[in-house]
């Protein structure tokens, strides 16, 4: 009888452990549910970005267009101005040269002058709109003797100071 009594103390432990493991799995779930909840929010979804109605804009007159189209096409002109036959005096490197920016251009510019064979003669440096080199000295020397060679105009940007093109001459040099 002991025994028997014993046995089913045992089987109302047993299932009293499996009851108390069963709660605190369902309160786990639950707990687990409840605080991992998100709520369905309902939003407007518009896909990409739509052009209003007009309200201020008016068509531009032929001649806002015709105004707007010369500047665009004054903008874009280039006058290169070099005399085309340099003479040098051997002595001091002196020379004639004439380079020259006229006011009507848009763009400030810098003359390089180099032989047929590839050597640098002359470096102007910086010309601005409406600004002249007379007479400059060449960089390099040169021996007595007739040479031929470009000029090569390189216009700038005046505002972020960048390369926008560039343009040759060709020119001759006289050395006596």
């Amino acid at each position: 009888m002991k025994n028997q009594t014993s046995k089913k103390t045992r089987q109302k432990h047993i299932l009293l452990i499996l009851l108390l493991i069963i709660l605190l799995l369902s309160g786990g779930i639950c707990w687990y549910v409840f605080t991992n909840k998100t709520e369905e929010q309902k939003t407007t979804i518009i896909a990409g970005s739509f052009l209003p109605d007009e309200k201020d804009a008016s068509e531009m007159t032929d001649s806002d267009i015709v105004k707007y189209a010369q500047k665009a096409v004054n903008d874009s002109q280039f006058q290169m101005i070099i005399s085309s036959e340099i003479n040098v005096d051997s002595n001091n490197d002196s020379s004639d040269i004439y380079i020259q920016n006229p006011p009507n251009n848009a763009y400030p510019i810098a003359v390089e002058i180099t032989l047929n064979d590839g050597q640098t003669i002359y470096t102007s440096g910086s010309i601005q709109v409406g600004y002249e080199v007379r007479n400059a000295t060449l960089d390099t020397h040169l021996e007595p003797g007739n040479y031929t060679g470009k000029a090569l105009f390189k216009l700038y940007d005046s505002k972020t100071s960048e390369a926008k093109g560039q343009v040759a001459a060709e020119v001759s040099i006289a050395v006596f």
